[in-house]
């Protein structure tokens, strides 16, 4: 007589450890996908980063040549204008990212440090740092908003105060858009005055509207 239940068992044992290799074959794959997803994410968030940090590094390099280039022109009085884009890029294939730029002082006894800040909004670190140094008994600065005096903030470091300029603000009539600096020299006391040099945190459509160099006086 046949062994029916012998050959049963054999087949239900033979089942089980199938549905067994398959259930082990489909974790190790969706374990595969995960880690594999991780693994993007991690190479897409470093490009981002890079990038991010590469414009705005660039940002504030330009705008510290700007400043430099007031403070050592040769003629008295100087005005230059730096035009804010509204964003700045984060990756390749997304729209720019909102930005805040930081203009902050750090005095120490011999000179003050001058820093252009750019800070991303992104949740990737990307803010970057430009510093100048100027004699500060020769060079004295002020902050204006459209034309008027600003009281400058707390930095994060101690003794930092900052100017903050927002060119992505969203309510499009107090975006920064234009940076104005305007060098003027004290020429009561001769050559070798002090300079005085002023930035214009300019909201104004026409930055001719925003600190003539006729402010600079005769």
């Amino acid at each position: 007589m046949t062994n029916i239940w012998g050959k049963c068992r054999k087949r239900s044992t033979k089942s089980k450890g199938q549905l067994e290799l398959n259930i082990l074959t489909k974790m190790a794959m969706l374990f595969f996908i995960i880690s594999l997803s991780f693994i993007a994410l991690n190479i897409s968030n470093t490009e981002k980063s890079a990038l991010c940090g590469e414009q705005a590094l660039a940002t504030g390099k330009i705008i510290a040549s700007d400043i430099n280039q007031a403070l050592s022109a040769p003629v008295e009085d100087v005005r230059i204008v730096y035009k804010f884009e509204q964003t700045i890029a984060v990756s390749k294939d997304k729209f720019g990212e909102r930005y805040e730029v930081l203009l902050a002082e750090h005095e120490n006894p011999a000179s003050t440090q001058f820093s252009v800040i750019v800070k991303p909004s992104s949740d990737v670190n990307c803010e970057r740092r430009v510093n100048l140094l100027y004699d500060k008994s020769k060079v004295q600065t002020e902050f204006f908003e459209n034309g008027n005096p600003v009281v400058l903030q707390s930095g994060i470091s101690p003794g930092e105060d900052v100017a903050v300029l927002k060119p992505s603000d969203r309510d499009l009539n107090k975006r920064a858009k234009f940076l104005v600096i305007l060098k003027c020299t004290d020429k009561s006391a001769g050559p070798g005055g002090i300079v005085h040099v002023k930035f214009d945190n300019c909201e104004n459509p026409d930055a001719s509207a925003c600190s003539p160099i006729t402010a600079c006086g005769a």
